[in-house]
């Protein structure tokens, strides 16, 4: 137990639901939960930092604050996030000190234009982007901290990076052939739907010819290494955007494990760019950082980051930090591309987790699964999982099955709860 945790009552009825979490957790401390849990991930390849919800002030300060302490004591040298990679490259480039680079964090984030912008333009990155160029200020280049987005989406922008990159830095008749490569990609930009019609009859021999165009850009030898980099990435973004629209028309799980494998790809391109030693520090929904294999996704064939994570690197060199709450208030869209409000989240159903944490630790709560019972491991148990999208009269279809300790490391329960603070 870490010093500095409030102890709970040394017993718990029987009769209170999940009677084994009490076992699990103390009551909140934030200091001492910070220490036990950098003491706890220190030494892993991968932290992967999760959310109940997209939209939630405490999950990114806790976020914040839990990666800061990875980077200040340990190899931890990135923070790849559900974001696009075209999208935060500004804001990368403005973390680690870049020539050309916006004058401010806040300059960065209100570029952004995808829907929802509130994810990425808010206080809370705002304030941690402006310590990252703090920390990163005086070191090598090389060594400084970075901010990546690695999701799939925004790929005609990820499109137009690779074009402005042959200009400068392939020969005319390279160039030539990258933009046939990308002619019929463009020419649906922002229409999915068109673009899925065009292509699906031939998305193989579409697929062979994204992954030329990845070798075509690998070929730049005069390129800089980090715009080789970059521009390499932003064509994984397309060929992985093409996997993930055209497999939506098979209604199976194609269209999320390709978004899933390029998300996991890229950061383990992150990873062997900054060298074997580096460690990562990775930022996601819960949906995506704890082990599908510990919910119903298993049944349906989906993986997840938390899966291929520890699949790849081993169990004991991955930490997965789920997030969740009892009550509060959550920045979201009553439907895609909607207006952002500010909504309240109810109090968890009764039988849920949130319910069950709420009883045994009003006050909040960190928990370590490591010497969890074998229930905790087997026994499935409602979770909620709010997206985006969310709309809290159909709360009921919010929960997940879940077993607790084989999703996750630890958890960190915030009784209550407020809404992001998104730019105006």
């Amino acid at each position: 137990m870490a010093a500095g945790f409030v102890p709970v009552t040394e017993s718990v009825s029987p009769d209170l639901p999940l009677p084994w979490l009490a076992e699990l957790g103390e009551q909140l401390d934030d200091k001492a939960a910070l220490e036990a849990l950098a003491e706890r991930m220190r030494d892993r390849r991968l932290v992967l930092l999760g959310e109940s919800t997209h939209g939630t002030h405490e999950y990114y300060t806790w976020r914040d604050r839990i990666s800061r302490r990875l980077i200040e004591t340990g190899d931890y040298r990135f923070i790849a996030v559900e974001g696009d990679w075209a999208s935060l490259l500004e804001l990368n480039r403005y973390v680690k000190n870049k020539p050309g680079a916006p004058e401010t964090a806040r300059a960065a984030l209100e570029g952004l234009e995808r829907w929802p912008t509130w994810m990425w333009a808010n206080e809370e990155v705002e304030a941690l982007a402006e310590w990252l160029r703090e920390w990163n200020q005086d070191r090598p280049m090389e060594e400084r901290a970075g901010f990546y987005g690695k999701d799939v989406y925004a790929p005609w922008a990820a499109a137009d990076a690779v074009i402005a990159f042959a200009r400068d830095y392939l020969s005319s008749d390279e160039r030539l052939r990258v933009r046939r490569k990308l002619a019929r990609f463009q020419r649906n930009e922002e229409d999915i739907q068109a673009y899925v019609r065009s292509t699906y009859p031939q998305r193989a021999e579409t697929l062979e010819n994204f992954r030329a165009l990845v070798s075509l850009v690998a070929g730049a030898e005069d390129a800089p290494a980090f715009e080789k980099f970059t521009a390499k990435q932003s064509a994984y973004v397309v060929k992985g955007a093409h996997l993930h629209f055209t497999g939506m028309v098979d209604r199976g799980p194609e269209s999320w494990n390709a978004r899933v494998g390029h998300m996991e790809s890229t950061v383990e391109r992150l990873l062997e760019r900054y060298g074997q030693e580096a460690r990562g520090i990775v930022w996601a929904h819960n949906t995506h950082i704890g082990d599908a294999r510990a919910t119903a996704m298993a049944e349906r064939g989906e993986v997840n980051i938390g899966q291929l994570a520890r699949e790849r690197h081993g169990i004991e060199s991955v930490f997965a930090l789920g997030f969740t709450t009892h009550r509060g208030r959550v920045q979201a869209g009553r439907q895609w591309g909607g207006r952002r409000q500010s909504m309240r989240i109810p109090d968890g159903i009764a039988g849920s987790l949130e319910d069950a944490l709420n009883i045994h630790f009003p006050e909040g709560a960190l928990l370590f699964f490591d010497d969890a019972p074998e229930t905790a491991h087997t026994d499935p148990v409602p979770h909620r999982a709010i997206g985006v999208v969310y709309r809290p009269e159909a709360e009921q279809g919010n929960y997940v099955p879940t077993r607790l300790a084989a999703r996750y490391n630890a958890m960190l329960f915030l009784p209550e709860t407020h809404a992001l603070r998104a730019f105006e």
